[in-house]
């Protein structure tokens, strides 16, 4: 019980210290304004404003998107467009100059989109075949052991098990390439390629080798076993980023913030988006925020720090 006790302490102490670095941006509401449940900063003059940090794109890079909600208490409708919109970073290093931000359009967004997800489904693919090349390397050690221990007893090297499932790496391997349109296709060929060794080894053919033979012969399946699970796991994430893009991609365009009306009594709202590559990764500070609506200021702040 001590030792897990302390294998659980130690791994989350690991998991804390990755964690500590992580620059995350939080909203610093003032006195006059209220947060809701969903991070919401509510700001009440004679029209109500509430401003929020959208984080619903898991694998978007270099942006700070929020989520505007304007709602029109009085008796005659404004207009509102990005003019009305104005957002600054002001370091919390001082002798860096603020750095205003401008509203990104859509069309460019939208591609920013694509590329992030689309370097998101290649960068689980590449872990797949890293994970292909680092079981293919083990599978190889444990062959040479069998081979070695053969050849010291005289025994001529059988093509059996170990080799189905080189085989089938190597296949899964050259069918399994990165694409931009076909990607969870291919990687089900890679997986019904490694599967197919279940299939073809006859039940009872490990008898009459030798105990070490037979011991190598169960690690393989092992190998073959625990690889299969992560391999599906990798499928089914590969999957869900596709589907996640394709959702977005039809659904992100009437989010985002147009230049309208605001009709008394009525609620507008819109995501704005900013691209921030100009701002170091790793810089501490807060955005300020200022939405103009109607002849008021309603100001915002959102720090952003480790």
């Amino acid at each position: 019980m001590k030792i897990k006790f302390y294998l659980m302490l130690f791994f989350t102490v690991i998991l804390l210290q990755g964690c500590a670095g992580k620059i995350k941006t939080v909203a610093a509401p003032s006195l006059m304004q209220k947060v809701d449940y969903d991070g919401m900063v509510i700001s009440d003059k004679k029209h109500s404003v509430n401003l929020a940090n959208y984080t619903e794109f898991k694998h978007i890079k270099e942006k700070i998107i929020f989520n505007l909600i304007i709602k029109n208490r009085g008796q005659d409708s404004f207009k509102v467009s990005n003019e009305n919109i104005t957002v600054q970073f002001k370091n919390k290093n001082e002798d860096l100059a603020p750095i205003n931000l401008e509203i990104q359009p859509l069309d460019d967004f939208m591609i920013d989109l694509e590329n992030d997800y689309f370097d998101a489904e290649t960068r689980i693919i590449y872990r797949i075949f890293d994970d292909i090349e680092s079981t293919l390397n083990l599978i190889h050690k444990i062959k040479a052991q069998i081979n070695s221990n053969n050849s010291n007893s005289g025994k001529k090297p059988k093509q059996s098990y170990q080799n189905q499932i080189d085989r089938m790496i190597n296949k899964a391997r050259k069918n399994y390439k990165p694409g931009k349109s076909d990607k969870a296709d291919k990687a089900y060929l890679a997986d019904k390629a490694y599967k197919a060794y279940l299939r073809s080894k006859p039940k009872g053919s490990d008898q009459g080798q030798s105990g070490n033979e037979a011991m190598r012969i169960d690690q393989l399946k092992n190998i073959a076993k625990n690889f299969n699970a992560r391999f599906d796991i990798r499928i089914d994430d590969l999957e869900e980023t596709i589907r996640i893009y394709e959702q977005f991609r039809v659904i992100v365009p009437p989010l985002v913030f147009k230049p309208q009306e605001v009709t008394p009594g009525s609620t507008v709202t819109g995501l704005i988006i900013y691209d921030i590559e100009d701002i170091d990764e790793k810089a501490e500070g807060e955005f300020n925020a200022v939405i103009s609506i109607d002849g008021e200021e309603h100001r915002f702040k959102f720090s952003r720090s480790r």
